[in-house]
Parts: C-alpha cells; sequence; structure tokens
C-alpha cells in the first residue's frame, strides 16, 4: 500500500480534531456578523469536509452526513450573508448544527466499539468527542436561552445571548465540563440548572472511565510491539 495512503487512512481523527480545536480558540472571536460570521462559517465548513472524511468507510452514514451537514452550511450561508435573518431560520440553524454534532460523536462512538487496535488516531477520536461535549452543550445551552429567556444570569458588563454566535454558551459549557465554575455566568431556571448538572458529571465520568480505558489500551499495545532490531 502507498505510504500515503497508509498515513491517511491512520489519521481520519486527526482532521476533525484539528477542526474542532479551531472552532474553539476562534468562539471568543467570531461574535457578530460580518467577517466574523464569514470565518465562523469556514470553521463549519472545515469540520464538515473533515467529518466526510472520516466517514469515508460508511456510505450509509455519510448520505446522513451530507444531509444533515448541509442544512446547517445553508443556513449558516443565510445567516453569515442576510444582514436581517428571521428567527426562524436562525433557529433551524442553531438545531440543525446541534444534531450534527450529536450525530458525529455517535459515529466517533460507533466506530470506537468496532476498533479491534487503539492507535494515536483513536486517541484523538476520543479527544474529538470530548470537544464535541463541551459544543454540544454550549449550543444547547443557547437554545435553552432563547426558548426560555432568563435561564442564565450573567454577572459579565455585556451579555451576549445569540443563536448564531455563542462564544459566551462555549465559554461556559467548558467551564462546566471541565468543573473550574468560575461564577460569571450561572443557571438560574430548573432546565439550565440539570443541564449544568448532566454535563458536569459527563465530563467527568468521561475522562475517569472511557478516555482513560482508551489511553490505558494504548500504552499496553506500545508496550507489547516488540523491539525494533534496527536492520
Amino acid at each position: 500500500m502507498n505510504p500515503l495512503i497508509r498515513i491517511m487512512e491512520s489519521s481520519k481523527f486527526h482532521y476533525l480534531l484539528a477542526s474542532l480545536a479551531l472552532m474553539i480558540v476562534s468562539y471568543p472571536f467570531i461574535e457578530g456578523r460580518g467577517l466574523a460570521a464569514h470565518l465562523f462559517l469556514f470553521i463549519n465548513l472545515a469540520i464538515f469536509f473533515s467529518s466526510l472524511y472520516m466517514l469515508d468507510h460508511s456510505p450509509r452514514l455519510r448520505l446522513f452526513a451530507y444531509v444533515n451537514g448541509g442544512m446547517m452550511l445553508l443556513f449558516g450561508v443565510l445567516s453569515s450573508f442576510m444582514p436581517l435573518i428571521p428567527q426562524v431560520l436562525e433557529l433551524i440553524f442553531a438545531v440543525s448544527t446541534l444534531s450534527f454534532f450529536i450525530f458525529l460523536v455517535m459515529a466517533i462512538i460507533a466506530d470506537f466499539l468496532h476498533t479491534q487496535e487503539v492507535t494515536a488516531d483513536t486517541i484523538s477520536g476520543a479527544a474529538c468527542v470530548y470537544l464535541l461535549i463541551g459544543v454540544i452543550w454550549s449550543l444547547a445551552y443557547a437554545l435553552l436561552e432563547h426558548i426560555y429567556p432568563g435561564s442564565f444570569h450573567s454577572s459579565m458588563p455585556k451579555k451576549v445571548i445569540s443563536l448564531t454566535n455563542t462564544s459566551s454558551f462555549s465559554y461556559f459549557s467548558f467551564v462546566t465540563l471541565t468543573t473550574v465554575g468560575f461564577g460569571d455566568i450561572t443557571p438560574v431556571s430548573k432546565g439550565a440548572k440539570l443541564l449544568v448538572i448532566v454535563e458536569a458529571i459527563l465530563g467527568q465520568l468521561y475522562i475517569a472511565i472511557f478516555l482513560a480505558r482508551i489511553i490505558g489500551s494504548y500504552q499496553r499495545v506500545k508496550k507489547s510491539d516488540p523491539p525494533s532490531t534496527g536492520k
């Protein structure tokens, strides 16, 4: 097999991990419309294409990704180029984005269940799931605030609540996921408190059980590899 093809086949999660990391790092700088909205759309495109590459082994999953991801990108384009996007289109964009990321988590976990060998790429996939949990909950927080305004209280001077630009909720989500809890954004409604509890527990259990098990299996595989003879 061509060495380049072998490398690409063994790195299906690396590209998605890089795209998600780019999204998270860029979140504080993509509030608003114009250039910021175009940047957010570009990042969504990178995630979309890297997810298609990840799902290359399953035509059925790729078809679902095309449909769901296509809706996400379509309404993302509309929100980027329309000066005044109707609330219903903004809501559809948020829901389609949320469902697409949930689909990615389920697809990665399904891949893990059929994996015979734990590699560095598998660890990248596990890291993708952890980052996706934070992104999914940030979108869920934004949707909850949109449906039930006042579900969250912010002590910051400027409160930013948006469905298409959710950097404040992304920040709050990852603070909750890692159980840091600065307290500048707090849940008020019962639904918001329930979401926060579930994310905090899920984040700790994921690291303690799932991620630790994958890394442990990878270390056992590395130790069992025969030493190089240098020939």
